[in-house]
């Protein structure tokens, strides 16, 4: 197990290691990305941001799939957004994708 300081580094779930706190993007506006500098370089995290993507619902109350396209919605407003689009969050799964077509079998 790799040794670290707690009060000057951070652990990064994206990269499986730790960094220092100064190279960690928390400190940069990315706190919620659980990635470093050493993994993605900002501009690299701002691109996914920007990318399409699409939220599929399967919605249990009106027995419905729905697909969602999407661009600049972070990750934390996912469900926020969902809401606005009136679906009860106790009633639904739901998943994020970059892909458009729901692939049968």
């Amino acid at each position: 197990m790799e040794s670290h300081d707690s009060k000057q580094q951070l652990y990064c779930e994206a990269g499986d290691h730790f960094v220092d706190r100064n190279e960690h993007w928390s400190v940069n506006g990315f706190e919620l990305c659980g990635d470093c500098m050493s993994c993605s370089t900002k501009e690299e995290l701002e691109a996914i941001d920007n990318e399409v993507k699409y939220i599929f619902v399967l919605d249990f109350i009106n027995e419905s799939v729905y697909k969602y396209e999407v661009t600049n919605v972070q990750e934390q407003d996912y469900e926020n957004y969902l809401d606005t689009k009136g679906h009860s969050m106790n009633n639904i799964v739901w998943m994020v994708t970059m892909n458009s077509e729901i692939k049968s079998l």
